[in-house]
């Protein structure tokens, strides 16, 4: 079996937190948002949740469980999924002009949107093609990606706040 790693750091100073039944996810999917997500965990009986030790960043293992651009088109199209909710609320009082910022799972982009005007630069990272038509800087690409292209650890110097809201929520 191989060592769990975090997406940020590619390090194995991770702590196991808590697991979660692929059975009850794809039950949750189907009555919350009417949207079949069998598919994505095939062969997993379990998500694992890690927090990793250097970040503080919580993730989900195995980390091949991502969303594709549909699976996001669809929740797009169910009520309330994208909104302005308390956590970002709450974010967004921490947020200046000094602050450069990256969202992991940006969405449709309107948390990003929302703060743009507040900070330095925003870029989000996000599978969802939606954001992309809002004139934002949006990368379709994974963490682990992100991280690999942009010098590993490094790629994450420039930011001054990273922000996940509700991505495991979206499988990614």
């Amino acid at each position: 079996m191989s060592q769990v790693k975090g997406p940020l750091t590619n390090t194995t100073n991770v702590i196991f937190e808590d697991s979660l039944s692929t059975e009850l996810i794809i039950e949750a999917y189907q009555k919350d948002y009417n949207i079949d997500v069998t598919d994505y965990f095939k062969e997993v009986d379990y998500v694992e949740i890690y927090k990793c030790v250097e970040t503080g960043y919580k993730f989900y293992f195995p980390l091949h469980i991502t969303g594709k651009s549909n699976l996001y088109k669809q929740l797009q199209q169910c009520t309330g999924y994208y909104q302005i909710r308390l956590e970002h609320k709450i974010a967004k009082t921490f947020l200046n002009v000094d602050n450069s910022v990256l969202e992991i799972g940006c969405g449709n982009g309107f948390f990003l949107e929302n703060i743009q005007d507040l900070c330095r630069s925003c870029t989000g990272l996000e599978f969802n093609d939606g954001a992309k038509t809002k004139n934002l800087n949006v990368l379709a690409e994974s963490i682990r990606l992100f991280r690999n292209q942009y010098a590993g650890k490094n790629a994450f110097n420039g930011f001054t706040r990273l922000l996940a809201f509700w991505v495991i929520l979206k499988c990614s």
